[in-house]
C-alpha cells in the first residue's frame, strides 16, 4: 500500500493513516481531512476531544558531508503515552511538491533520527526533510528545508 516514491504530502498521510488502523484498530483510521498550506500538520485520527499533537522539532548536522546529513527530532509526551510514537522519516531534493521523496534511513520506526545518505555536493537546491509523528491521537507532520552546506556541525 504504502512506498516512498510517491510525490505528494497527502500520499504520505494516507500511508500514515492505513498504518494506524492496522496497528491501533478501525476508529484510527477515521477523519483524515486534506491539509492547507502551511508547512507543519496536526490531525486528529480517532474520536473525542482532540489531543493536538505537536510538531517534532528537528536538526540536522552535517559533521560526515558530503557522506551523509545526521537529523534528530524531538516530540513532547502525549497525553496518551500507553502507545509508542512512531515516524515516518523522508526527504526529497527540492521544494516542489511533485519532487520523488526518499526514506531518510531510520534504526526503528520509533527510532529520533535518520541518516540522509550520498548528499549532493555544492549543490544550492535544498533538500527538504519531512518528519511524520504518527501516534494514537493524530499525525503531525515537520518539514526542513536545508542546503547541507548551510548546517551547522
Amino acid at each position: 500500500m504504502c512506498s516512498f516514491m510517491p510525490q505528494t504530502f497527502i500520499r504520505l498521510l494516507m500511508c500514515a493513516q492505513h498504518w494506524l488502523a492496522v496497528r491501533w484498530g478501525p476508529s484510527h483510521g477515521r477523519a483524515l481531512t486534506v491539509p492547507g498550506e502551511s508547512e507543519a500538520h496536526a490531525l486528529p485520527l480517532s474520536p473525542g476531544p482532540p489531543a493536538a499533537p505537536t510538531q517534532p522539532r528537528v536538526r540536522c548536522q552535517a559533521s560526515r558531508y558530503p557522506i551523509a546529513v545526521d537529523c534528530s527530532w524531538t516530540l513532547p509526551p502525549t497525553p496518551d503515552s500507553s502507545r509508542p510514537t512512531s515516524f515516518i522519516a523522508t526527504y526529497r531534493l527540492g521544494v516542489a511538491a511533485h519532487g520523488e521523496s526518499w526514506p531518510c534511513l531510520q534504526q526503528t520506526p520509533e527510532a529520533t533520527s535518520c541518516i540522509i545518505p550520498d548528499i549532493q555536493m555544492f549543490s544550492m537546491v535544498p533538500y527538504v526533510l519531512n518528519i511524520t509523528a504518527v501516534h494514537p491521537r493524530g499525525v503531525s507532520s515537520s518539514f526542513v528545508p536545508f542546503v547541507p552546506e548551510h548546517v551547522s556541525e
